[in-house]
C-alpha cells in the first residue's frame, strides 16, 4: 500500500511540476508575444512611412517620365514638320524647274527622326526582287499574276500579285528588278496564292503608280537598309496584314520618295549594295 502511496504522491509533485513549467511557459509566452507585438508595431508604423515616401517618390517619377516624353514628342514632330516642309520646297521648286534646294536655306535645319533598333521599320523585309514571270488575273481586271526570285535566303522564287494593270503589260515586268515585302503572310487575292507585296511609289489618288526601283548591279535577295544606320540584329517575324498592330502598317507611312524619286524612311535613304533606289519619275510620294 505504502509503495502505491508513494507512486501517487510522486505523480502529484510531477503533476504540480508541471503544471507550475507550463505556468512559466505561458508568462515567458506571454511576454515574448508583448514584445513581439511593440516590435511589429513599430515595424508596421515604419513600412506605413516608407509606403508613403514610395507613394510620393512613384508620384515623382511619373510626372517626370510623362514631361519627358512630351518634350520628345514635341521634339519628333517638330522634326517631322521641318523635314516635311523642306520636302515640299523641294518638290515645288523642281515643279517650276528650280534647283531642288533653293530657298531650303532660310528655313530651320531638319534633323532627321531616330530610328531606333525597336522601329518597326527594321521588322519589315524589304528584299530585291526578280519578276520572271508575269500574266494578267484571269478574274480581275486591275490585277497582274507575278513569279517573283527573291533569292535563296528568302525562298526563291514565290508568287505574288500586285495590282498593276492599269500601269505596266506583264510581258514588261519580266525581268525587272523590284522590291519586295517579303515576310507578309500569304494571302489568296481573288483565288492566286499572293506572298508578298511589291512595293511601288503612288500618287496619293491612284492615279500613277511606278514599282521602286533597285540599282541595275542588284542581286535577288539582298536586303534593303538605311543609309548611315546599322541594320537591326533582330530576326524579323512573319506580318499579318489582318493584325491591327503590324509592323508594316506602323511603317508604311513614313516609306516615300522624295523630291528627287528616291525612295526614304524617315529623312534616311533607302540602299542597297550602297546605292539608292528610285521611282522612275514619281516624286514626293508615297510607297506602298
Amino acid at each position: 500500500m505504502s509503495s502505491v502511496a508513494d507512486m501517487e504522491k510522486k505523480m502529484e509533485e510531477l503533476e504540480k511540476r508541471m503544471d507550475t513549467i507550463e505556468e512559466m511557459e505561458k508568462s515567458q509566452a506571454c511576454g515574448d508575444a508583448e514584445e513581439l507585438k511593440k516590435e511589429n508595431e513599430a515595424l508596421r508604423a515604419e513600412n506605413e512611412e516608407l509606403k508613403i515616401k514610395l507613394e510620393k517618390d512613384e508620384y515623382r517619377i511619373k510626372h517626370l517620365i510623362r514631361s519627358l516624353e512630351e518634350e520628345e514628342k514635341k521634339e519628333e514632330v517638330i522634326e517631322r514638320l521641318n523635314y516635311r516642309i523642306r520636302t515640299l520646297v523641294r518638290s515645288l521648286n523642281v515643279a517650276e524647274g528650280r534647283p531642288a534646294n533653293e530657298d531650303l536655306k532660310a528655313l530651320p535645319a531638319s534633323a532627321k527622326p531616330k530610328v531606333e533598333e525597336s522601329d518597326p521599320f527594321w521588322g519589315v523585309d524589304l528584299v530585291v526582287g526578280r519578276i520572271v514571270k508575269a500574266w494578267k488575273h484571269e478574274k480581275a481586271d486591275k490585277l497582274i499574276c507575278e513569279v517573283i526570285d527573291c533569292g535563296e535566303a528568302f525562298g526563291g522564287e514565290r508568287k505574288i500579285a500586285s495590282g498593276l494593270f492599269l500601269f505596266y503589260r506583264p510581258e514588261d515586268l519580266e525581268g525587272k528588278l523590284v522590291v519586295v515585302v517579303a515576310n507578309l503572310k500569304e494571302k489568296p487575292l481573288v483565288g492566286y496564292p499572293s506572298h508578298g507585296m511589291v512595293l511601288c511609289a503612288c500618287k496619293e489618288d491612284h492615279s500613277a503608280v511606278q514599282v521602286l526601283e533597285p540599282p541595275a548591279d542588284a542581286v535577288p535577295g539582298m536586303k534593303i537598309t538605311l543609309e548611315g544606320l546599322p541594320a537591326s540584329t533582330e530576326a524579323t517575324k512573319e506580318i499579318n496584314l489582318r493584325s491591327k498592330s503590324n509592323k508594316w502598317d506602323a511603317a508604311q507611312p513614313e516609306l516615300r520618295v522624295d523630291a528627287n524619286g528616291e525612295a526614304v524612311y524617315k529623312g534616311y535613304y533607302l540602299t542597297v549594295n550602297g546605292k539608292h533606289l528610285k521611282a522612275a519619275s514619281l516624286t514626293d510620294v508615297p510607297l506602298s
